[in-house]
């Protein structure tokens, strides 16, 4: 019971950081202060997902570079530092890239594919739809 109720929080934390990150992606002028929070926010939920041995956290995002593909679709480019959650002294630099999706009415990711790069290790982060 105890699993289903921390993957039911995870998956909602990650939705609320996810549509905070779109609000902010959809407005026709880009705060990169706030959209960089806003990546730090969601790497630091959703990489969870799949460091789930050693959970792993975002302590920071910068050199954003976003580039629209589409009217709702993006390229993505940062730096991040991110390192195990029982290890806070252990930050690394990664390169993250990958695309972003809108949904029809802004409000939301609709699809992501995010790769972290940290050295020999490579982290997915993706929503299909």
């Amino acid at each position: 019971m105890d699993k289903y109720s921390n993957n039911r929080a995870l998956n909602k934390a990650i939705r609320k950081t996810e549509n905070s990150f779109a609000i902010n992606l959809a407005k026709s002028r880009w705060s990169r202060r706030s959209l960089e929070s806003d990546l730090e926010w969601f790497i630091t939920w959703k990489i969870k997902q799949v460091t789930k041995t050693d959970p792993f956290w975002c302590d920071g995002a910068k050199n954003l570079d976003i580039e629209y593909i589409s009217s709702k679709v993006f390229s993505i480019k940062a730096s991040v530092y991110i390192g195990p959650e029982s290890d806070v002294n252990c930050i690394n630099e990664a390169e993250l890239e990958g695309t972003l999706t809108l949904s029809s009415h802004k409000k939301r990711l609709k699809s992501y594919s995010l790769r972290i790069k940290q050295g020999s290790s490579t982290y997915e982060l993706s929503k299909k739809t």
